[in-house]
């Protein structure tokens, strides 16, 4: 088994969790759930997902920095602050 199972001990949370790392050494952990059976099924399936080459993380391959997500916001902001206005008046 290449990744584990474990709870966090800094909290009161009952809450089950996996870590594992992703082919370019990225370290992933993941909150599953309150059940210990569920959160090593998830891992485990990963493990053959990874091994039959199906596995596809995209929650990792979605994440954009702040300041990419900030300069997009404010491009779209300004560009529709007019029709904003006018729609509350």
């Amino acid at each position: 088994m290449v990744g584990k199972v474990f709870q966090r001990k800094d909290r009161k949370s009952k809450d089950w969790y996996i870590s594992y790392y992703e082919d370019d050494g990225t370290r992933i952990k993941r909150k599953i759930g309150p059940s210990r059976k569920l959160a090593e099924i998830t891992l485990k399936k990963i493990e053959v997902e990874k091994a039959e080459g199906r596995y596809l993380n995209v929650k990792v391959k979605n994440k954009i920095k702040f300041e990419t997500f900030a300069e997009d916001f404010l491009k779209y902001y300004a560009a529709n602050l007019k029709s904003c206005k006018k729609s509350h008046q």
